[in-house]
């Protein structure tokens, strides 16, 4: 049996009347609902012509440029009870990626966010957890190494924490600085130094709980 979507592995949708989405990044063209005007300068965003290569995002300009997706401020994701789902890997020598859920496709103090973060800077050679509450942004190392491999990683969004997961093992959770406000699914490759970062995503999942 197979199953359209990682919810429906573990949950009935007979009564199922939540907010969700699926995205998952096949056929020739991205669909219409990502909006990628908020993208900096030198960036591509395409579908990878490659086995299991989803969309291909790749940013090679300078410090805080970035090739972006988002769902043009559309925040239909609760920041106390929901999760988001995604399968990708990135590659870079400098910069990195964040994927997740966040009030504004900017992600700093002022604008709440919840989001799993690769970054080639970022000290301890792990993956983290980065969030905002509107007023401070942080990040935790959520204990998993970084690599250049396809990893599913999940990030539950409750009222107490952030509860990060990579290819179903539970991580550090993230208590300090969560979203309240509503949030919209953003995906981010960004580079700095002049270097190039790649992320292929070719799965995408969010919904409320």
């Amino acid at each position: 049996m197979t199953f359209p979507s990682v919810y429906e592995i573990t949950n009935s949708l007979k009564n199922d009347s939540k907010q969700r989405m699926v995205e998952w990044f096949s056929g020739d063209t991205l669909n219409s609902r990502w909006t990628i005007s908020n993208s900096n300068s030198g960036y591509t965003i395409a579908i990878d012509d490659a086995v299991d290569g989803g969309l291909k995002m790749i940013n090679n300009a300078s410090h805080t440029h970035a090739a972006i997706l988002d769902f043009d401020n559309k925040h239909q994701f609760s920041a106390t009870s929901s999760v988001f789902i995604y399968t990708g890997k990135t590659a870079t020598s400098s910069g990195g990626t964040m994927v997740g859920l966040a009030k504004d496709y900017r992600q700093d103090n002022a604008y709440d966010s919840a989001m799993t973060q690769w970054d080639a800077g970022l000290s301890g050679g792990t993956v983290y957890t980065l969030s905002s509450d509107g007023t401070t942004q942080s990040a935790v190392s959520n204990g998993f190494a970084r690599d250049a491999n396809y990893h599913t990683h999940k990030l539950e969004l409750t009222s107490t924490a952030l509860l990060p997961s990579q290819d179903d093992v539970l991580g550090s959770s993230k208590t300090t600085n969560r979203p309240v406000d509503p949030l919209m699914p953003v995906v981010k490759s960004y580079s700095y130094s002049g270097n190039t970062t790649q992320l292929n995503i070719n799965y995408y999942e969010a919904y409320n709980t």
